[in-house]
């Protein structure tokens, strides 16, 4: 018997990371396990509707701009979009009757193909996310990458008050400022530190991950210190820890 289509959104958040949601242990299908925002494709709804309608009703979130991945082989119509609204919030199923999820997680692909009890396979979700445009995909990289390379970067660091400094948001780390169309890459960024000793390590990583990348041809990659980093840029955690509150 052939299965019913599925449409699935692949919510993606600023920092690159998508949502996912956990089934209850009364959900009728996979219970306890992990999830994209999707559904079945009711008759006569097309599929961006249907991946509109089930994002809404098993999160509470709006999405709109969706861009269409076909992942081939697969019954499923993934959907991409950085374009949302609303809070995060599970109600029963209209249909069931029942909470169908109750806990959620912003992850990057490389947690996601770590995690257990999912009901959508890692090899799908890389392969609808591949289908992204060479802008998006030097983005998601450069976001992932930063922060690998960052906590790399505190674990060979030596006292836990830098490791607290060390702090920034991803948009303050690294901007990738234009790729043109012979895939010649700019990108600026900087660091929390002017004296920072692991600074040619990072910034040789970065380099050597974006050339990588299939097609990409130069990189031109410059560190910058402007605008300064201040006190402002730490979380409540490390003002705590450095005793500022």
């Amino acid at each position: 018997m052939k299965k019913k289509d599925v449409a699935n959104t692949i919510i993606i958040d600023d920092e690159g990371r998508f949502l996912i949601i956990k089934r209850t242990k009364t959900a009728p299908t996979h219970p306890l396990h992990w999830d994209l925002p999707g559904g079945h494709i009711e008759d006569g709804e097309e599929p961006e509707e249907a991946a509109k309608r089930e994002a809404f009703e098993e999160t509470g979130l709006k999405v709109s701009d969706l861009k269409a991945k076909n992942v081939p082989d697969s019954f499923r119509h993934f959907f991409t979009t950085k374009n949302y609204s609303g809070k995060i919030e599970f109600k029963e199923n209209p249909e069931s009757g029942v909470i169908e999820h109750n806990d959620y997680k912003w992850v990057t692909l490389k947690q996601y193909e770590k995690m257990h009890d999912l009901s959508i396979k890692p090899e799908e979700i890389k392969k609808a996310m591949e289908k992204m445009t060479l802008k998006e995909q030097y983005e998601a990289m450069l976001r992932a990458n930063a922060e690998q390379l960052l906590m790399e970067g505190r674990k060979e660091n030596v006292q836990k008050k830098y490791a607290a400094l060390d702090n920034y948001s991803e948009d303050s780390v690294m901007r990738l400022l234009d790729a043109d169309e012979e895939n010649n890459v700019k990108i600026r960024m900087t660091l929390t530190a002017p004296n920072c000793p692991m600074a040619d390590d990072i910034i040789r990583d970065v380099r050597e991950k974006v050339e990588a990348i299939e097609g990409v041809n130069e990189v031109d990659l410059k560190l910058t210190f402007d605008p300064p980093w201040d006190e402002s840029n730490l979380t409540d955690e490390a003002r705590l820890e450095l005793g500022l509150m």
